[in-house]
């Protein structure tokens, strides 16, 4: 949950949920950005957890993080760690669970220990522990960027994980970087230098396919992420489905005996699927709800046609809501607040980027 303290616990495929976080020392200001579960034991659970903070940085808000366990399937939470910067991603090494690893930093949170005068970046990088997450350490050793927005395991090395990094605010030439260790984060090695990077993920029926994402293109390595394959839509200076704004990637997954089919999960709204390995894709929502809806037009002569307007950009259907078409072609790769759309032709549609509204008193 974000912006409240809350986590839930189904134990019937997400039927019905009961609230789990007793000891969960805080109010409001907590977001859990993930969970790491014990790949032998589902009553270990690792929370970890995004703390807001009232400090405002440069562009975001400046964030601190902590880390809970629990060992009785919820029933009771510990803090096993804080510090400087959000935690994300939780990953067990599955052939020695006592080794632990954890993501800190995101692209649009400030870590608390940044400062934008002097040029710190702050951050903390990546977490490791070697007595099942009781205590952890930095592992940093050879990471220039320690917002470390995504970490991934190799399905069959647990020593070698890949690590996505990458923030708007503090961020080198090139925004972010892709790092890789084959000794357990003893040491990181650049792989790729790109956009701000948010993803990266690995194929388990193909081990040396890589792919990495940033909010302008997908990257596909066929040997490890020693050399890369950049995709995109050069005509929109973006990936992703036509018409759509993709957004910013915030997880991904390929699947397990195709290492051409590709699933991306995105911050503005959206699951888009890819089948020829990152080259082009399709939008893949139906029943999905996180876009951000902010307009809705409907043709008063034709009901099932209907324009809406969200964060990743207009959107219409001719069926009713059935299906939906992406309209968010370049120039206008932008992000929407209102649409309007004239009685009397309902194929002109003006757009609002921005909106200032001017009160009775001024």
């Amino acid at each position: 949950t974000q912006n409240t303290k809350g986590i839930f616990k189904s134990v019937d495929g997400g039927e019905s949920w009961a609230r789990k976080d007793r000891g969960v020392e805080a109010g409001d200001e907590i977001s859990f950005r993930g969970f790491g579960i014990h790949p032998a034991n589902s009553d270990i659970v690792f929370g970890a957890a995004e703390i807001a903070t009232e400090f405002q940085g440069k562009e975001f808000n400046k964030t601190q993080g902590k880390i809970f366990k629990t060992i009785d399937g919820g029933e009771n939470w510990y803090q096993v760690w804080e510090g400087n910067n959000l935690a994300r991603v939780v990953l067990f090494d599955y052939l020695h669970p006592d080794t632990v690893y954890c993501s800190t930093g995101i692209f649009d949170r400030e870590a608390y220990d940044s400062d934008w005068d002097t040029q710190t970046r702050g951050g903390e990088g990546v977490l490791r522990s070697y007595d099942g997450g009781e205590t952890w350490t930095n592992a940093n050793t050879g990471i220039e960027n320690l917002y470390i927005g995504y970490l991934e395991m190799h399905p069959t090395d647990p020593q070698t994980i890949y690590a996505a990094s990458g923030n708007f605010v503090y961020h080198t030439e090139g925004k972010g970087y892709i790092y890789k260790t084959t000794n357990g984060g003893d040491s990181w090695e650049e792989m790729l230098v790109g956009g701000c990077f948010s993803a990266v993920t690995v194929s388990t029926s193909n081990p040396e396919v890589v792919y990495a994402l940033d909010g302008g293109a997908c990257y596909r390595s066929e040997n490890g992420g020693v050399s890369w394959e950049k995709y995109f839509n050069a005509s929109e200076g973006t990936w992703g489905p036509p018409g759509n704004k993709p957004g910013i990637p915030i997880s991904a997954a390929v699947h397990p005996e195709n290492e051409n089919m590709l699933f991306v999960n995105n911050y503005n709204g959206g699951n888009f699927v890819s089948t020829d390995g990152g080259k082009t894709w399709v939008n893949s929502s139906r029943g999905y709800t996180g876009a951000d809806i902010r307009d809705i037009h409907v043709d008063p002569d034709v009901p099932s046609r209907v324009y809406a307007v969200g964060r990743n950009g207009i959107f219409k259907t001719e069926n009713g809501g059935l299906d939906w078409i992406g309209k968010t072609f370049s120039p206008a790769g932008l992000e929407f607040m209102r649409i309007s759309v004239p009685e009397e032709n309902f194929e002109r549609v003006y757009g609002v980027v921005d909106a200032l509204i001017t009160t009775e008193d001024g």
